[in-house]
């Protein structure tokens, strides 16, 4: 039997993962680059699989080394292959004689003596699937990690903040593919000429209504639009366009962001802006100068002059880096884009699943609160404060927001709770009881995001 290029393509992006310790996303598009003449229906299984797989890995690891004789002494690229079968067998309905099928397809490729132990170990994963995760996942966390294929901190930890049903629906969205949201550099490219191309490519764009903000129908279609590289669309989720548009930024104002990463945000705050009719001052700090050199280079492909990237450490006082630079030392509109632990966004980075730590919540969750105290030394008064995450965990959100503002830093500052009426109407049920916006993973829908809106009177 030929082995299926489809999974072929997984197994290679699954390798590739392991050995350099790599992002999923740029291992699948690297695999798929060598892979010429891929159907889109072969591309679209192969992402599918690579992510599942890598996204489920350490319960795949569980499952697969339990039924080794010496895990260790195994050929790792074997290893990748069972993973990969095992993967199939457990989280997608395909029927067990094709999975063990393709699973000896793939295994035989790389040597023929592993056909044979392929082949059984296979078989026997195939008949314990109906009992799979092997216990009650409503009693059992253990279990329950199991059949979402999450760590087992990580499942308890929404368990208790979100408790059992709404933690079991996270987990699942985390197991899909995410939805592609666009937002369009309008003035710089219309929403109308946008849509156009997107049609023209039958990515099918949906116009949604935050301004300028798009859903793609058909996200395979649009990866070879030049209009992505030019950076005229922008991926990004549709909540973390959100925390740019509740930033309020209008034309004129100075606009200061720190931990801009690759400036997405930055680019979408300064379209904002012109969108209203003129350009603001935008200033974006990150500590990573790779990071700021590419938000320079992205501004000035797109005629973005008003935008200034500086590489600085957010933790220290940033006064005398911006006076350095001949930069105002007061903002209107200070975005805090703070790090995090990431669970909100799982299903865009799989690979993020199992190099988590749980530690890495509070560390994180102190360093957010450094973060925010020396952010509030740069807004003017009457400005505007966005304290944004990209996670779900009380500590790295509201937590932070209420040691700040009883603090000595927070003592000007004043949590100013989100109207209904600013949000679109498909997303006003995430306003919490703080009056702050927390999202979760949804099906088909937006990621989960913190948003805090503070200001200083």
């Amino acid at each position: 039997m030929a082995v299926s290029e489809a999974r072929l393509v997984a197994r290679e992006t699954l390798t590739r993962v392991r050995e350099r310790d790599a992002f999923a996303h740029e291992s699948l598009n690297r695999v798929l680059s060598r892979h010429h003449g891929i159907s889109d229906r072969d591309s679209a299984l192969a992402t599918r699989l690579a992510y599942g797989a890598i996204a489920c890995y350490g319960t795949l690891e569980e499952v697969v080394d339990r039924r080794l004789r010496n895990p260790k002494k195994t050929d790792p690229v074997l290893r990748d292959a069972l993973l990969l079968s095992t993967y199939e067998l457990l989280f997608t309905e395909t029927p067990v004689y094709a999975v063990v099928s393709e699973g000896v397809a793939l295994a035989k490729e790389l040597k023929a003596r592993y056909a044979s132990p392929t082949n059984a170990i296979l078989r026997r994963i195939g008949r314990e699937r109906e009992l799979f995760p092997w216990g009650d996942p409503k009693a059992d966390v253990d279990a329950h990690a199991r059949l979402r294929g999450h760590p087992a901190w990580m499942a308890a930890l929404l368990r208790e903040h979100f408790g059992y049903e709404q933690a079991d629906l996270i987990m699942q969205a985390d197991n899909e593919v995410a939805p592609l949201y666009l937002a369009v550099m309008d003035p710089v490219f219309s929403v109308s000429d946008a849509v156009g191309v997107l049609n023209r490519v039958g990515a099918e764009p949906q116009i949604l209504e935050l301004p300028g903000s798009v859903l793609i129908g058909q996200p395979a279609k649009i990866h070879e639009l030049t209009d992505l590289g030019t950076r005229r669309l922008l991926v990004m989720d549709y909540c973390a366009q959100l925390a740019v548009y509740l930033a309020g930024l209008r034309p004129g104002q100075c606009y200061l962001e720190i931990g801009a990463g690759r400036g997405s945000k930055t680019l979408l705050a300064a379209s904002r802006a012109r969108m209203q009719g003129a350009p603001a001052q935008v200033i974006a700090i990150d500590l990573y100068p790779f990071k700021t050199e590419i938000i320079t280079r992205d501004a000035l492909s797109l005629g973005y002059d008003e935008v200034t990237a500086l590489s600085a450490d957010g933790t220290c006082p940033l006064i005398p880096v911006l006076q350095d630079a001949g930069l105002p030392t007061q903002a209107d509109v200070v975005f805090l884009d703070a790090p995090c632990s990431g669970l909100g966004t799982l299903r865009r980075r799989p690979d993020r699943r199992w190099r988590s730590d749980p530690t890495d919540v509070d560390t994180l969750a102190q360093k957010n609160f450094l973060l925010l105290s020396q952010a509030a030394e740069l807004l003017s008064k009457r400005g505007t404060l966005i304290y944004s995450t990209c996670t779900m965990t009380a500590e790295e959100n509201f937590e932070v927001i209420e040691k700040f503002l009883h603090a000595e830093a927070g003592r000007d500052f004043s949590l100013v709770p989100f109207r209904p009426e600013e949000l679109p109407r498909s997303l006003r049920s995430f306003i919490d009881k703080e009056g702050c916006f927390q999202s979760y993973p949804q099906p088909s829908g937006p990621d989960g995001h913190f948003i805090a809106r503070l200001k200083r009177f």
